[in-house]
């Protein structure tokens, strides 16, 4: 643990501004309201679905039993759940969906600049411009479109960790700690 805090301690002032403008970026998110895109009923009923397949005894959620009136519905047929396992642990921890869908809303914008600065830090070793490539990619027009016009947490899970694929691969091509 130590060893961690110490590699994080040059980068501490980065990180800090990345949540300060993720969570700026975020502020429609702050309240009981939800943003319903073209996406968002979609979305929230895998969610729910996914929390009602665990309930039943399903081990990876692939059949809602209880939708549309008892005849069930296979959300997750061409899905990944990861996403839904997501939101309903944070309906779990929160009580209510709203608050649970918003709450993840906000972590995966908050994720992406993350992820985006530790890949950008990754390939070019240089924290400035891990910092703008971080912003930038956290207020991108794919990114905020894909948050405030569709509302759709799938999609939010992709460009939240894709960084970390593209970092991984470059310590991996490179040789580098941390790859294979």
């Amino acid at each position: 643990m130590k060893n961690f805090l110490k590699k994080l301690k040059p980068h501490l002032g980065f990180l800090v501004i990345i949540l300060v403008c993720g969570l700026a970026v975020s502020t429609p998110f702050f309240s009981r309201k939800l943003i319903q895109g073209s996406d968002f009923y979609f979305n929230q009923a895998r969610i729910k679905s996914t929390a009602s397949a665990l309930a039943d005894g399903q081990i990876v959620p692939q059949l809602d039993s209880n939708a549309f009136g008892g005849f069930g519905h296979s959300w997750n047929l061409f899905y990944g759940p990861l996403p839904t396992y997501f939101g309903g642990f944070l309906r779990l921890l929160t009580g209510d969906w709203n608050l649970a869908i918003n709450l993840m809303s906000i972590i995966l914008i908050v994720s992406s600049g993350f992820s985006m600065y530790w890949a950008s830090v990754t390939i070019s070793k240089n924290k400035r411009i891990a910092i703008i490539s971080a912003l930038l990619y956290m207020l991108a027009s794919p990114i905020i479109v894909t948050v405030f016009r569709t509302n759709n947490q799938s999609r939010m899970f992709v460009t939240a960790f894709m960084p970390l694929i593209f970092g991984g691969m470059w310590r991996i091509f490179n040789r580098q700690k941390g790859g294979i």
